[in-house]
């Protein structure tokens, strides 16, 4: 499932057992992540991703779903998102500023 815009990050979490997380798209609102582990509803993620800087997001699960390949597509929300953050993933996957 990686394709363009698609941005292999790195997570911080004491007690993850995920072996890699992809950042696969953000559309002002939510997140769509692709993750070696399921993440349930509420759970928080911390992620770090290389875009233009590295930028740190603090995401709550909305849920996973598993995809044929195995691995799941994890929706997320931002908890914050800083100014610096929101630019640097407008910019990198082409959306207007809201």
């Amino acid at each position: 499932m990686s394709g363009p815009g698609h941005v292999v990050c790195s997570m911080r979490a004491a007690r993850c057992s995920a072996d890699s997380i992809e950042l696969c798209g953000y559309d002002g609102r939510h997140f769509r992540l692709v993750s070696s582990h399921p993440f349930a509803p509420g759970q928080p993620l911390t992620v770090t991703a290389p875009l233009s800087s590295s930028v740190d997001l603090e995401l709550k699960s909305l849920g996973s779903v598993k995809l044929p390949d195995g691995r799941y597509e994890v929706r997320a929300r931002p908890m914050t998102l800083s100014r610096q953050a929101r630019g640097a993933l407008e910019a990198h996957f082409q959306i207007a500023a809201l």
